[in-house]
């Protein structure tokens, strides 16, 4: 287990110099090809257990992209956010579009990553509540990429869900490497399975030659699923995986 001194330097470093991120409107950005505009939120959270509780102020001015493959490959020129997180964007065509936000502003919020899909709402947390997180559970983020599942059925939060497996390199035994939300505490969470937030948690998953990796998540009583995770530095990539 990481020594609980928070060290988020380098997280401040890459988003100040752009590091491991991509370039706003360069590349091959664009209009986008992909027909209506999208209406989505960016979803400023304050407890990272609950992710679609939302903030109702302080998100304005967020960068959102759609990226192709890497980082690099941007496919839509960024919007910026009101100050409840609303935006409008036209996507590209494509099938393995990812959201990102980042912002102008250093130390502000931890850049999100998310596949796109018929959800438009991306969940991001402050820079200040995600040092309170790793801190309170005894972790120290450099350059790793943090990754969150939100284990649902149908639309509900799914309790008593363990990470079974991942192709994702660790540097510690699984039990250790995973968090699962806890019904009595924000910020200290669990080493067992999913509470009533359905959230699991893997703070520092290290960077490898192939950025992606899969994750098995099994329920108690029976069913289970993989979903697949992009990491990158710094980032925290956020999924919503259906279980049976």
């Amino acid at each position: 287990m990481k020594l609980a001194v928070l060290v988020f330097a380098l997280v401040a470093a890459c988003q100040a110099s752009g590091g491991g991120g991509y370039p706003i409107g360069g590349g091959d950005a664009g209009t986008g090809d992909g027909g209506a505009q999208i209406q989505g939120r960016v979803c400023l959270l304050k407890d990272l257990r609950h992710l679609t509780a939302c903030s109702e102020s302080g998100a304005s001015g967020l960068l959102v992209a759609l990226a192709v493959g890497s980082p690099q490959k941007v496919k839509a020129t960024a919007v910026t956010t009101d100050e409840q997180g609303h935006f409008s964007i036209v996507p590209p065509l494509c099938t393995d579009c990812t959201w990102r936000v980042t912002s102008a502003t250093d130390q502000r919020i931890v850049r999100s990553l998310m596949p796109f899909g018929t959800d438009s709402t991306i969940p991001v947390i402050g820079f200040d509540d995600y040092n309170t997180l790793l801190a309170a559970n005894g972790q120290v983020l450099a350059d790793q990429g943090s990754v969150v599942v939100r284990v649902v059925s149908g639309a509900a939060p799914v309790p008593e869900v363990a990470v079974a497996s991942t192709t994702l390199t660790l540097d510690v035994a699984l039990p250790d490497a995973v968090f699962y939300d806890s019904d009595t505490s924000q910020d200290l969470w669990n080493h067992n399975q999913t509470q009533s937030g359905g959230v699991a948690w893997l703070p520092l998953v290290p960077l490898s030659s192939s950025p992606s990796g899969t994750i098995t998540l099994t329920r108690s009583g029976g069913g289970s699923v993989t979903t697949t995770a992009t990491v990158l530095s710094t980032w925290i990539t956020f999924l919503a995986t259906d279980i049976p």
